[in-house]
């Protein structure tokens, strides 16, 4: 086959609609062989040897009289050996569910029982079949519209939800980076982040559709931005993720002359200075399957629009009535697409809710629309994000956006990141309270004579905090909910003394 795999793959976008992870990946690896497949810390593994190892895989699988269609757990370390079981699992036509082991033992231990997992494989169970089982083809079962990986989420807004995501999501997201960042066969695509969120199925099922080399950035250096930048040279990473706050460090490291594409997504990015590679800002969500808009930045400010979907999904701005705002107005953003998610495991009600007839379109790849509850608005830029329908709260009567807080801090010279939090306190009041991040310290008189200048009096924290760093979930995400909780909270005075 002449030519690079992701070539043939621009020319014919129809494989992406026809095939599953497998069977494009199959046949990238009869393209291409001995190209490195996936690297992690212990291993490099060819397209040829992870076909090899995934079919020793999937025959234990079978021995072990594990059946189509059944939930799997993987349980066996950031590794390549954990990339084999994922298309082992695929190969049999299941779905898997990653299970890290840095994780906290309630959350690991709710997420299988959700899943009722008869099956858990570890690094032991994996060993085993690579040392004993045979190589041979094994026959893939399964067709695009099978489930492949469920995504729960981080629980900061209740309990976690199991996002189920199909193979179909899967390659239409894989199109969108081929077609759109242009990710192709020459790349080294680093994962950055841990292997139970959607970017990183994102970083797996790209890089094996197109035929690139994924390589798994070790847990160890993941939050030494120092390490991270050395390692993008050492290894030649071609294209990278990063969440905005470690993208911002990063800008002052040395830079790799290998890397063309960083990605910056999972919160709003801030301050990106340009450079010689492409810098995109993504919007993706688990229900999305990872990117859903993207926007180019070429120059260094506060905050970027989110930019325009990506060609698989149409994009409807509505009011709380559901029907369609004007250019310009702020509403909810409801994605309709073949990329969307197929429910929430065990969540029926929650799905009906989320997940609605498409009353603007009766198109087989439309038919469906995921209420985001994001809000956003549309400008010449694309779409730009205002927080989420969720964030809002009632300040002296008055609905304020934290996102609207966030803005107008960030304006504020010095203010590197900014997050907004509302407390109740025992009167049933919300008490507005704004933490940022500065590298020096900030006069907060003349910081809040600035805000009141810029925003309605309602809007202007009553506390201001500045913090060497913010709280945040495994995902990098800024962790609202733990923030503690201010002790002065019901004390007035107190409150307009110390934070004055």
């Amino acid at each position: 086959m002449a030519g690079r795999w992701s070539d043939t793959l621009k020319e014919n976008p129809e494989l992406f609609r026809e095939q599953t992870v497998v069977s494009l990946f199959r046949k990238a690896a009869e393209a291409a062989p001995d190209k490195l497949a996936v690297v992690s810390d212990t291993r490099k593994l060819t397209y040829r040897e992870v076909e090899e190892k995934s079919n020793q895989i999937v025959w234990a699988m079978k021995e072990a009289d594990i059946q189509s269609g059944t939930i799997i757990g993987i349980r066996s370390g950031r590794s390549a050996a954990s990339i084999c079981a994922m298309l082992a699992v695929w190969k049999l036509g299941c779905a898997y569910v990653y299970i890290d082991a840095v994780s906290p033992d309630n959350y690991n231990a709710y997420i299988e029982k959700q899943c009722r997992m008869d099956f858990i494989m570890t690094a032991e169970f994996i060993q085993q079949a690579i040392h004993t089982q045979p190589t041979s083809y094994f026959a893939e079962v399964g067709d695009p519209d099978r489930l492949a990986v469920i995504i729960f989420t981080s629980g900061s807004t209740g309990d976690p939800k199991g996002v189920m995501l199909s193979h179909r999501s899967l390659t239409a997201s894989a199109f969108n980076c081929c077609t759109e960042l242009d990710i192709n066969s020459d790349d080294v695509l680093s994962c950055f982040t841990s292997l139970m969120f959607v970017a990183s199925v994102n970083d797996i099922s790209t890089s094996f559709c197109v035929g690139c080399t994924l390589d798994l950035v070790p847990y160890a250096i993941r939050r030494k931005i120092r390490m991270i930048a050395d390692y993008y040279i050492d290894h030649r990473i071609t294209v990278a993720y990063l969440p905005p706050h470690m993208a911002m460090k990063y800008m002052d490291m040395p830079q790799s002359p290998y890397l063309r594409l960083l990605m910056v997504g999972a919160e709003p990015a801030r301050n990106l200075r340009r450079q010689n590679y492409r810098i995109v800002n993504i919007y993706a969500s688990s229900e999305g399957a990872s990117i859903v808009t993207y926007y180019d930045v070429h120059d260094e400010r506060k905050d970027y629009p989110i930019g325009r979907p990506m060609p698989t999904y149409r994009a409807y701005i509505v009011d709380e009535q559901g029907q369609p705002v004007k250019d310009g107005e702020i509403g909810e953003l409801w994605l309709s697409g073949r990329q969307l998610f197929d429910g929430y495991l065990g969540m029926e009600d929650l799905t009906a809710e989320m997940l609605i007839p498409n009353p603007f379109s009766d198109e087989p790849d439309f038919r469906r629309v995921f209420r985001t509850r994001d809000l956003v608005s549309m400008t010449d830029e694309g779409l730009v994000c205002h927080g989420r329908a969720d964030d809002m709260v009632k300040i002296r009567g008055f609905r304020v956006e934290s996102a609207g807080v966030e803005t107008h801090m960030l304006e504020y010279p010095g203010i590197r990141e900014a997050c907004c939090v509302a407390f109740k306190d025992d009167g049933g009041t919300n008490i507005l309270f704004g933490y940022y991040i500065s590298d020096y310290e900030i006069d907060h008189s003349l910081f809040r004579n600035y805000l009141n200048k810029v925003m309605p009096y309602y809007y202007v924290p009553t506390g201001l905090v500045q913090c060497e760093d913010f709280p945040r979930l495994p995902s990098g995400k800024v962790d609202r909910r733990a923030f503690p909780v201010p002790p002065e909270l019901n004390d007035r005075e107190l409150l307009a003394r110390k934070y004055k």
